[in-house]
């Protein structure tokens, strides 16, 4: 089904694997406590993306930006791009 949803329909999906991998996680568990671990996972996750983000902790993806800031060796100090 994810396959038919990627080529035919169009939807990005997180490759064919890891949706096969979550399932087989919740068979290993009940329904009920494999749910709380993924939500629990991915609710960590995302608090650790925004702390990291408000941090600007964050690596340029995509389309990002990418700058060093700091000391230059000229005894100028401010941010480059990279």
């Amino acid at each position: 089904m994810v396959v038919v949803m990627r080529l035919l329909v169009g939807v990005q999906t997180s490759g064919t694997f890891m949706p096969i991998l979550i399932a087989l996680a919740f068979i290993q568990t009940t329904l009920l406590v494999g749910l709380i671990i993924f939500l629990v996972l991915i609710g960590s996750g995302l608090w650790i993306r925004s702390y990291l983000s408000r941090l600007n902790l964050l690596a340029g993806g995509a389309g990002g930006y990418s700058y060093y800031c700091g000391d230059f060796a000229d005894g100028s100090t401010g941010c480059h791009q990279l």
